[in-house]
């Protein structure tokens, strides 16, 4: 098992490249900036990463997003929502935490973040946190947003089974989409593109199995 004291050590890399972990996952072809000719501004999330000893295991929390929200129905993401005014993108990630699956602000140590990711589809920059649980948590989701709670142990992950790519159409291109395959579930776009970036953060700290 791993103590929340090494896990910080993770964020505290200044010349990790980022860019080149969450490209790992990315949607080939795909943007990572907004295009500069959009007008307005981009609307503006938090997610959160929360980590937790499991049976002998480091495991992280996923939620199935239920197929009737407006923003990437039915996919696999990690809690979280939109920025509100007057809090911080911590304070989003938080709140939306609590209020997805029922997580208490004060049960949760956070470790660090991430760097944020551009979401084309929604004009979305995601901004990620990452936090520890000091027990197992105990969730309790919101039937209107969530419709699954998955607890997946870090080192699946690591396996050659866990990577795959897939080509889709939009419209009139075809796109490459890598994904994590968890069992019956397909992790893919800007919630691989963050775990991507964990797990080379894992990677290059010397922490690659629990």
């Amino acid at each position: 098992m791993l103590k929340k004291e090494v896990l910080k050590n993770v964020f505290e890399v200044s010349d990790f490249d980022y860019l080149c972990a969450q490209n790992m996952m990315a949607p080939r072809p795909r943007t990572s900036v907004r295009p500069p000719g959009k007008k307005g501004l981009p609307n503006q999330g938090a997610v959160m990463l929360l980590l937790y000893n499991k049976n002998h295991n480091l495991n992280i929390l996923f939620i199935k997003r239920q197929d009737t929200l407006s923003y990437h129905p039915g996919q696999i993401s990690f809690p979280g929502g939109t920025h509100e005014d007057k809090e911080t993108l911590l304070e989003t990630a938080l709140r939306e935490t609590y209020e997805e699956i029922g997580i208490e602000p004060d049960n949760l140590d956070v470790l660090g973040k991430l760097n944020s990711v551009y979401v084309p589809p929604s004009d979305f920059v995601v901004y990620p946190f990452v936090s520890w649980h000091n027990s197992l948590p105990v969730c309790t989701p919101c039937n209107e947003e969530v419709a699954e709670i998955i607890e997946v142990p870090i080192n699946e992950f690591f396996k050659d089974r866990a990577k795959h790519s897939e080509t889709r159409t939009d419209n009139v291109s075809e796109i490459t989409v890598p994904y994590f395959r968890i069992k019956e579930h397909k992790i893919w776009g800007a919630t691989a593109m963050i775990l991507s970036e964990l797990l080379e953060r894992f990677k290059n700290a010397g922490i690659k199995e629990q």
